[in-house]
């Protein structure tokens, strides 16, 4: 472990990720006798660290639980923090202060990163008769304050580190490269996951998030090696009528079951968990939920899927069947997934459906501002209402249009 990589020049990193803590407002405090320029302390007092409580530190950092007396020249290998060390000695200078009194620096984060940050920089700088020993929670420590408070030595020399020294699991490295852009770890990371054997798991791809998973499913379903590992579409358990189904849900990695009206669908907890009623449901029976109603088939949940999973892996924009665009929102409404419903009926907008079957829709969905246009629609068109039409729209409806027809 090559300690002295930690000694050596800075280059700023992307201000997106520098805390941006405001430096300017100065005032006298003390501490272990020794008297302290303070940059926005407040709240109670906070314990010394016992592990960094140098009489002879000259800053005092002070994190959300506890307050760190190191040395000048250990922080000011951060940029950020050299920075704030120069604006509040500049500062203490004007107010009339000592400019080599201590130094105190909030941070806004707990303490435990800067603990394993502070034993590595230290480790590197006392000698000592035993080789220091870090594990990999520490370099991540490190890497994250590192990249956090801009100390390009100290990244790449724990970047060098946890790629050498450990074997972290595939989603722990991606959680990183994607927390501390890590950019040559996400392409190898992902292209791990399309080759791998063993399916994508829920929380892989939770962690993973939509586009990068259609990114990876796309290829895993071109490799034939792979194709019956893994698949993202629910799969029928028994499809006595829905045919239809059967070539969108193959067999999948599916960890819940759902029956509707006794046709079964194997599916994943993550997506079933949106609705309301079936996750009440998911905590009495976490592995099967059951559904018998009669104002909801098995075709409704067959429909909603199809969107439900293009809309768990990829941004759009879609194009669906009308029919699928019904389905979904009736399942929507009913199980209460507010967003899903939304998202069915702005689409459902933009179709040239038929009056009819509009004022239909929206009597079930409860959409008033549906029911005028569609009532001047049948208003003024040159075909009667048929007898067909006057059952579906309902008696009132019908009157209403009736009256509009004779004053045209």
């Amino acid at each position: 472990m090559d300690f002295n990589a930690l000694h050596g020049l800075h280059q700023p990193q992307d201000a997106s990720l520098v805390d941006t803590a405001d430096p300017t407002s100065l005032q006298d405090g003390s501490l272990i006798d020794i008297e302290v320029v303070t940059l926005q302390s407040s709240g109670p007092e906070l314990p010394v660290h016992p592990e960094f409580a140098f009489t002879d530190g000259t800053i005092e950092l002070q994190t959300l639980d506890c307050i760190f007396c190191v040395h000048e020249f250990q922080l000011t290998k951060f940029a950020v923090f050299a920075n704030r060390i120069q604006e509040a000695r500049e500062q203490a200078t004007e107010s009339g202060a000592d400019p080599s009194t201590r130094i105190s620096i909030p941070v806004f984060m707990k303490s435990d990163d800067f603990v394993d940050t502070l034993r590595l920089l230290y480790a590197s700088f006392v000698p000592s008769p035993e080789v220091p020993s870090f594990d990999c929670v520490a370099f991540i420590s490190a890497l994250r304050i590192a990249t956090l408070y801009d100390y390009p030595d100290l990244r790449e020399f724990a970047i060098r580190e946890l790629d050498d020294e450990f074997l972290l699991p595939a989603i722990r490295r991606f959680e990183l490269a994607n927390e501390l852009s890590l950019f040559d770890w996400e392409s190898a990371i992902l292209n791990e996951f399309c080759n791998r054997s063993e399916p994508i798991s829920e929380d892989e791809a939770i962690s993973l998030g939509e586009t990068r998973m259609m990114h990876i499913l796309d290829y895993r379903e071109k490799q034939p090696s792979l194709q019956t590992s893994e698949s993202q579409a629910p799969k029928i358990v028994t499809n006595q009528f829905i045919n239809q189904c059967v070539p969108l849900f193959e067999p999948g990695d599916g960890d819940v079951t759902i029956t509707v009206n006794e046709t079964c669908f194997e599916t994943h907890k993550y997506l079933i968990k949106r609705f309301r009623g079936p996750k009440t449901l998911l905590v009495q029976q976490p592995l099967e939920v059951t559904i018998q109603r009669d104002d909801i088939s098995a075709e409704d949940f067959c429909e909603m899927f199809k969107i439900l999973y293009a809309l768990s892996i990829i941004a759009g924009p879609f194009e669906f069947a009308p029919h699928t665009l019904i389905s979904t929102p009736r399942v929507a409404t009913i199980y209460e997934y507010q967003a899903l419903r939304d998202c069915c009926i702005q689409h459902l907008e933009r179709l040239e459906l038929d009056p009819i079957k509009r004022l239909e829709l929206a009597h079930e969905f409860d959409l008033p501002t549906w029911v005028e246009p569609a009532y001047h629609e049948l208003g003024i068109r040159d075909e009667p209402i048929t007898k067909e039409e006057a059952n579906i729209i309902g008696f009132d409806a019908f009157i209403s249009i009736a009256e509009m027809r004779e004053k045209e």
